[in-house]
């Protein structure tokens, strides 16, 4: 008896020590926060829902099963146009959009949730709610989920009203204190889901109670796939990737990424994992049919500086579906350390983000793919966002980065010195094109990196400033006008996020971003090998807050403009995007918005801008793009990458990949870029790159001109002589012949097929021989 006593203790003890580590709970200061922020600590559901109240041990797939016909006669048909009807059921607020072309329906919802085999209670309430809110608790120092069943539907505490072609629906969540303002609206192609931020009703928030929204995900459920369907997802991560449903990937972790990328005003302790990043806001789903695929694709119109995509396979999310979905942070929550102590802070006072919103658009074809969505994507932003052919710009251009120079440490007179040192000079930089024009390239795009004084000390770059180390104002005229004479283009490349140090009338603690901690946003030197601050290059840089940008892009045209360049380059600012919590608290929505009255202006004043990377809302207003991904993170969640990205702008915007020396196999790179007629992109510095090991260009160890001047013109010629006349045009279709076949359609029919594996390419049944380009074919 004794030890059957002791047994049970046992188990007990156990369990009781599982369930305390399966919460992580942050310790606060019983002191209150100051300015805007309130300090709080987190504890994570594993489920995301209360389930207090559920009964594990109910029948499932004992439900009725309900018809299309029947799910529809539950709902209200709310508006209709030719092609759509919505419908909204006035009981649970799910909704629908039928198509009137053959019947088939969109369901916000499985219309079947009470049969899934997998689902339990809670996460059967989650799918019916067309949204799920994070909150946090300031008096139990608690954040939680709450599906907007719980939180409010299931006591009827909503209010449905009709407005023009949709519904509006009030949710009141008692136990928050807070009401939701949600628009459905049948559009001429799409349904738009609406989260009217500037709408929301919260109490008011102190240092020591009330509850404030942090997170809310819209529509989780939209058009799921089932177990018994087969299809798949498709997420904008890096070139694009696709999710097989029900690919039993079950142990991965379900796909969340942030929209354009992390925000740097928000702590990181440690280093992520390299992945790719969210260029583009946009998703979808293509379920297979019999004779017919069906599917959506959708949007994230506004909101989508705070959004991230996220996507989940069946029976991985404790459900019988596979979804993606977006989710919006409209709180910002950070955390630090005091001593061994671990705090949480929230973003108090008013929620600043705009309207959140969605627009789904149903699609039906026969052959329906991922094609499709990335050409209904560019519809979309050539239509809505601005977005302009530049046919006359695109060719097969040779894309060349150089590097200017940075500070090194150099022994001077014995004593160690932060010196200027040069990497590629103005002449130098003038030879390496020499070098190229004798090997065939004439038509190059040539970004110079640090090229001025500012670039390389790690300033802010308030006008051309040119480097006295680099040659100075008289060289650089000679490079710019040899460039032109040879048919090319110079885009000297300015810095205006980062800066390691105050100088050009910007300071590193006067004009810096702050976190929601006020403490300053800085960025720290990684160590490669453990992720964590490097402990010999110790120096930080902070990122300039946008609200100085205005009067920065004005001093940046006006000094380019006096000395004669119209060409430019920002940098990262086309590709990063960050808050700055101090200045009347600018959002990634703010920034964005900053970015883009900057790039119209430089567009107004005749100047040619060449992106290092582009965010969608970027693309409609510059000339040409560099770094445009072919590849995924490959996450294990991913079955296979596509070029979604390059399905998009491909004959619309000229573009190149990210530099071909820089990946981890060169030859790999090239023949992915074949695969859709992607002009090359070198990375290249004259000085030998051993020589600037712990300094800022450590990493640029493989860009050598000399052991890349001869394959890049190689590349250049294959393309020139077999590419030239595909790269202005559109790609029709994209096919995955086997894991490493692919063929590619382009709008005059053209077909390349590649064997990335094998090394060869087929144009229109035409072999073309790699050997004849330094690259050795399997034939």
């Amino acid at each position: 008896m004794v030890k059957l006593k002791n047994k049970i203790l046992a188990v007990l003890l156990t369990a009781a020590m599982v369930m305390s580590m399966s919460s992580v709970v942050a310790w606060s200061d019983e002191a209150p926060a100051t300015d805007d922020t309130v300090q709080t600590e987190t504890t994570d559901d594993a489920n995301g829902d209360n389930e207090e109240a559920d009964d594990d041990s109910d029948d499932k797939g004992s439900a009725t099963v309900l018809t299309t016909e029947q799910g529809l006669a539950k709902m209200t048909k709310y508006a209709e146009n030719s092609d759509f009807a919505l419908y909204v059921n006035d009981d649970d607020t799910t909704f629908a959009v039928q198509s009137k072309k053959d019947n088939y329906v969109w369901w916000s919802s499985p219309l079947n949730v009470e049969n899934d085999p997998i689902a339990k209670p809670a996460q059967r309430r989650n799918m019916i709610s067309p949204f799920y809110i994070e909150y946090g608790d300031i008096k139990t120092h608690h954040s939680q989920k709450m599906s907007a069943y719980d939180a409010s539907i299931d006591a009827k505490d909503f209010k449905i009203s009709k407005i023009d072609n949709g519904v509006r629906i009030d949710y009141h969540i008692e136990k928050i204190a807070t009401t939701i303002p949600m628009t459905i609206v049948l559009e001429k192609d799409n349904v738009n889901v609406s989260i009217l931020s500037e709408e929301i009703i919260e109490p008011p928030v102190t240092d020591v109670s009330g509850e404030c929204i942090l997170t809310i995900g819209l529509a989780q459920f939209f058009g799921a796939g089932s177990l018994e369907d087969e299809g798949y997802m498709i997420v904008p991560d890096g070139s694009g990737a696709i999710i097989n449903y029900n690919n039993q990937r079950i142990l991965s972790r379900e796909y969340s990424a942030d929209v354009y990328g992390r925000d740097t005003s928000v702590t990181l302790f440690k280093r992520t994992a390299k992945a790719e990043q969210v260029y583009l806001p946009v998703l979808g789903s293509i379920a297979f049919g019999d004779g017919v695929n069906h599917g959506f694709m959708a949007i994230c119109e506004s909101g989508d500086t705070c959004a991230s995509v996220n996507a989940s396979v069946s029976d991985q999310n404790a459900t019988g579906y596979n979804t993606c979905w977006f989710q919006f942070q409209v709180r910002t929550e950070d955390t630090y350390y005091m001593g061994d102590r671990q705090l949480t802070v929230f973003e108090a006072g008013e929620i600043k983000q705009p309207t959140l919103s969605v627009a789904y658009y149903p699609m039906t074809d026969k052959d329906l793919s991922y094609v499709d969505v990335a050409e209904r994507y560019r519809q979309y932003l050539m239509e809505e966002k601005g977005l302009q052919e530049k046919k006359d710009k695109i060719s097969s251009s040779y894309y060349l980065n150089v590097f200017g120079g940075t500070v090194k440490a150099q022994s001077v007179a014995g004593f160690p010195l932060n010196l200027e040192t040069a990497a590629t000079t103005y002449e130098q930089a003038q030879d390496i094109m020499k070098q190229l024009a004798e090997l065939g390239v004439d038509d190059i795009k040539l970004s110079y990196s640090e090229f001025n004084t500012a670039g390389i000390k790690g300033l802010i770059s308030a006008g051309v400033d040119y480097s006295g180390t680099l040659g100075g104002k008289n060289n650089f005229k000679n490079l710019q006008s040899y460039v032109e004479s040879v048919n090319g283009q110079i885009f000297p490349s300015v810095g205006i996020t980062y800066m390691k140090d105050s100088g050009n009338g910007y300071s590193y603690s006067l004009n810096a971003c702050k976190q929601t901690t006020k403490a300053y946003a800085t960025v720290n030197n990684w160590d490669i090998a453990f992720g964590i601050p490097h402990q010999v290059r110790l120096v930080t840089k902070t990122t300039l807050s946008p609200y100085y940008w205005p009067d920065l892009f004005r001093k940046l045209r006006e000094s380019f403009s006096n000395e004669g360049i119209k060409t430019i380059c920002i940098g990262d600012a086309t590709t990063l995007l960050y808050s700055d919590f101090s200045r009347g608290n600018y959002t990634r929505y703010d920034s964005m918005l900053e970015i883009l009255d900057g790039l119209k202006k430089f567009n107004e004043a005749g100047f040619s801008i060449l992106a290092d990377g582009a965010n969608a809302y970027a693309l409609p207003y510059v000339d040409y793009v560099t770094g445009v991904p072919l590849t995924s993170s490959n996450f294990d969640i991913f079955d296979y990458d596509i070029p979604f990205y390059s399905l998009v702008i491909h004959g619309v915007v000229p573009y190149t990949t990210k530099a071909i020396n820089a990946s981890a196999n060169a030859t790999d790179t090239i023949m992915l870029s074949l695969a859709t007629a992607t002009p090359v992109n070198y990375d290249m510095m004259y000085t030998n790159p051993n020589k600037f090991t712990d300094s800022d260009y450590e990493t640029l160890f493989y860009s050598n001109y000399k052991g890349w001047i001869e394959p890049s013109a190689n590349a250049y010629k294959l393309y020139k002589e077999n590419f030239s006349d595909l790269t202005n045009q559109k790609i029709t279709n994209y096919e995955r012949i086997s894991g490493d076949v692919t063929k590619t359609t382009f709008e005059d029919g053209t077909t390349v097929t590649v064997d990335t594996r094998n090394l060869t390419v087929n144009i229109n049944g035409k072999d073309i021989d790699l050997a004849n380009y330094g690259l050795k074919g399997d034939k």
